[in-house]
């Protein structure tokens, strides 16, 4: 899901959302609000996507949240997440601190 604030080409209302959400546009309409961790390419920190999740950085210096599975026990380490990496890092991985750096040449 895209995070904007817009423009949209439709007629509704720009949604008032919730602290800790942002506005969220779908074609080119509104789409409602959702935390900024499933914003695509809207990037993170260390530490900034919250418990459960981890911060993965590529190459090209764009960085999202993802999931953190369970068996990693809080510690994403490119160890833990090598099952999962066709979801988020097709390349090869390097553990940074606080996320993962994925080695995908982009």
């Amino acid at each position: 899901m895209t995070c904007s604030d817009g423009p949209v080409a439709c007629d509704q209302a720009r949604p008032q959302c919730p602290e800790g959400t942002v506005n969220t546009v779908q074609g080119d309409c509104w789409a409602g609000c959702m935390h900024p961790r499933y914003c695509e390419g809207g990037g993170c920190t260390p530490g900034s996507c919250g418990d459960g999740w981890t911060c993965v950085s590529h190459q090209s210096g764009a960085s999202t949240c993802a999931l953190l599975p369970a068996a990693c026990a809080g510690e994403p380490t490119c160890a833990c997440l090598q099952p999962y990496f066709a979801e988020f890092c097709p390349g090869s991985c390097g553990d940074v601190e606080g996320g993962v750096l994925c080695e995908d040449g982009g």
